[in-house]
């Protein structure tokens, strides 16, 4: 068992387990004192745990939670109310493709937001992965608020789906420190490259700046004047680390640095360094 918040604890299946639940849709040998609430394993899940266990067979058993499903149990009904999972390891750029499902009376109650934030603290743990991933159908808000409130952001649309991206560097701050959740500060996704106690150095997403870079106080101000003696003070060698981080990455020896009073949409002021190539 691993990961508990005060109302659910996730557990992730054994191949055994698992092998129960896709032959049986029940969990009675090898979990007998967990009861499963009617319509946790139905057909689509018993249809996944089968395609999970032909690839966890084929993993090394270290990377056996990748794979598998991780159950949802209610602490206060002492049941399982639903399963949560990825659906593979880790790419070589680090991302991960996480999915869930609750049974219809737990819903709505920030229950899954909860065990969401378990598993991406697992994930996040460790060294190879760097963005998790997910979809969503335009017709379910309730999902969308789900990864909202864990920190993804929207990349992509198509006219039924959004797809879903939350980096690790973010997940942390989001869940470490609440001012930093201002929605001008990261959009669409946003990959933050640097951050320290006060601020973050991120790729800009205006499509016209392509080519240019945003520093970002993590708490939001409107105005220079708000900025704090410790943001000041911790500013100056995180513009040097930014450009440092430039000359390495990008080959660029000299930039031009400037600040700049909004960020789209420009009616919500938020002040930032930009920072161009000159």
């Amino acid at each position: 068992m691993m990961g508990t918040t005060n109302r659910v604890r996730l557990i992730p299946l054994t191949v055994p387990q698992l092998q129960e639940l896709a032959a049986t849709n029940q969990l009675a040998a090898t979990l007998p004192d967990i009861k499963l609430m009617p319509g946790v394993a139905d057909a689509a899940v018993i249809n996944a745990a089968k395609i999970k266990l032909e690839k966890m067979l084929e993993l090394d058993a270290l990377d056996y939670n990748w794979q598998t499903y991780w159950l949802i149990f209610h602490l206060a009904d002492n049941a399982v109310i639903g399963t949560i999972g990825f659906k593979s390891l880790p790419d070589i750029k680090g991302r991960v493709e996480v999915g869930y499902g609750l049974v219809e009376q737990y819903r709505n109650q920030g229950i899954m937001s909860e065990a969401l934030e378990v598993i991406l603290t697992w994930a996040f743990k460790q060294d190879n992965c760097k963005y998790v991933c997910a979809k969503t159908h335009k017709t379910n808000p309730a999902s969308k608020k789900v990864l909202e409130k864990n920190g993804f952001s929207i990349y992509y649309e198509t006219e039924m789906e959004i797809s879903w991206r939350l980096q690790k560097e973010v997940f942390f701050l989001h869940h470490t420190k609440e001012q930093f959740l201002c929605p001008y500060c990261l959009h669409n996704g946003s990959t933050i490259l640097l951050h320290n106690d006060d601020w973050i150095f991120v790729e800009s997403w205006l499509p016209e700046k392509m080519d240019s870079w945003l520093i970002i106080p993590k708490t939001h101000r409107t105005t220079i004047a708000e900025l704090s003696d410790a943001e000041w003070t911790s500013l100056r060698p995180f513009i040097q680390q930014a450009q440092d981080y430039l000359m390495t990455n990008n080959q660029l020896e000299t930039v031009q640095i400037s600040w700049c009073a909004s960020i789209q949409p420009a009616s919500k002021k938020h002040i930032h360094l930009e920072i161009n190539p000159q």
